[in-house]
């Protein structure tokens, strides 16, 4: 097998906007530009590290299995919220696949020093990769129905810019793109002169 880096060379920026692990691994499908953004599972295993899930040890699998996993698990998890953005009725098929999902875990959480210091509350995989990829996905599984438990779905938007989708946590829940950095500042600059256009 092939070891696989935590931090490999050509690790991604992947954007973390979405205010849930869920909607950010749904967010790798397009990126800002729209352009997919796990294209190997170096790229899955970059985006696991980005989110401070422990992947220093995983090696790559002997076949595509984790790597199709990782793909089908974004697809349900992005249908499930283009449900909810879209306000229609969630499907039982997508249920079903979420909790047969979840009935894979195999872990445990475990308190780890960070750098500088700082200490964090991690999952520790018991698994061996190539027999079951679902379980290295847990974190993300189960964020997805800890979400879904909230009673402010409604705040789960899609941007007004871009095809990233973002959990609003604004005081006002009048946020209408992903990002001051990466949005924002371009539908802002983009109403000001409409505005001027007007005089």
């Amino acid at each position: 097998m092939q070891k696989v880096s935590a931090k490999s060379k050509s690790q991604k920026k992947f954007f973390v906007i979405g205010n849930n692990l869920a909607i950010d691994f749904a967010n790798t499908a397009t990126g800002v530009d729209g352009k997919e953004t796990l294209k190997s599972w170096q790229d899955v295993a970059d985006f696991l590290h980005a989110k401070k899930l422990s992947v220093g040890n995983l090696n790559s699998p002997k076949d595509k299995s984790a790597f199709v996993f990782a793909l089908k698990l974004r697809t349900l998890i992005r249908n499930i919220i283009e449900s909810i953005v879209s306000k229609k009725p969630l499907k039982a098929k997508d249920f079903s696949a979420l909790n047969q999902y979840l009935s894979k875990a195999s872990g445990f959480n475990q308190f780890e020093k960070q750098p500088a210091g700082r200490w964090h509350l991690g999952w520790k995989y018991d698994f061996n990769l190539d027999d079951d990829p679902a379980v290295l996905f847990y974190p993300i599984i189960k964020s997805l129905p800890e979400f879904l438990e909230s009673d402010n779905l409604d705040l789960v938007r899609k941007c007004a810019n871009c095809p990233l989708f973002f959990y609003d946590r604004s005081k006002t829940h009048l946020r209408q793109w992903c990002s001051m950095a990466v949005c924002g500042n371009r539908i802002k600059v983009a109403a000001f002169a409409r505005r001027q256009s007007k005089f």
